[in-house]
């Protein structure tokens, strides 16, 4: 059961399993998703802390979390002290999360217009499950590596986000397929490889393991 009161939903799934899905909202901070829609589904099978985003349709991104600027006086600047310092459209942002107080090149945007060929417009957006746990989508509004914008894009299956390689943010969005290997993370049973992630390698959504982040 989801806390946050999100709206349930029909999710179309490459499989016939009958997947819970919940419509995933903005975040407006860290631990609040109560913004507008996001345009994205969180799906599952028996776990919700288990399961998966896709992207249902292209959406405006409204809210500001994440977009925390550089600070020249306290950040580490090697890449980055001020936007004059990245390409035109990106921002210089602190790192997300693990990556703290480090300043990088960050290619923001509010809707997939503001973004270059093969990539979409993410928003930050998340929800919150019943054990405590707190699942994100995106941590803010950034362009990234798209091979569908929607689930239009997919014959039918989702336009699925698939997490790097540390399973924290996002590598991209990828159609899911008839081939995959997995749907939600809780399809991936063998010791290492927790995450259903997509595999550019084979083309395909496959179980892999998560490299250390920390």
């Amino acid at each position: 059961m989801i806390l946050l009161a999100l709206v349930l939903t029909a999710c179309s799934t490459p499989d016939a399993r009958n997947l819970e899905c919940v419509d995933v909202l903005q975040l407006t901070d860290v631990e609040t998703a109560d913004g507008d829609p996001a345009g994205v589904s969180y799906c599952w099978s028996e776990d919700p802390n288990e399961g998966s985003f896709d992207r249902e349709t292209a959406t405006a991104c409204s809210s500001d979390l994440g977009l925390d600027w550089c600070d020249a006086s306290s950040d580490d600047t090697t890449t980055c002290a001020t936007d004059a310092d990245c390409s035109p459209g990106w921002s210089c942002l602190v790192g997300e999360w693990y990556d703290d107080y480090a300043c990088g090149c960050v290619h923001t945007c509010n809707t997939d217009s503001d973004c270059g060929a093969g990539e979409a417009c993410l928003c930050a957006a998340g929800l919150a499950t019943e054990g405590g746990s707190y699942l994100y989508a995106g941590f803010r509004r950034e362009c990234k590596v798209a091979a569908c914008l929607s689930d239009a894009d997919c014959d039918g299956n989702p336009c699925g986000i698939s997490k790097d390689v540390c399973n924290w943010g996002v590598a991209g969005l990828y159609c899911r397929t008839g081939e995959d290997e997995c749907r939600v993370d809780s399809d991936c049973t063998v010791a290492g490889t927790d995450f259903c992630q997509y595999d550019g390698a084979v083309g395909h959504w496959t179980c892999r393991g998560a490299a250390n982040c920390e």
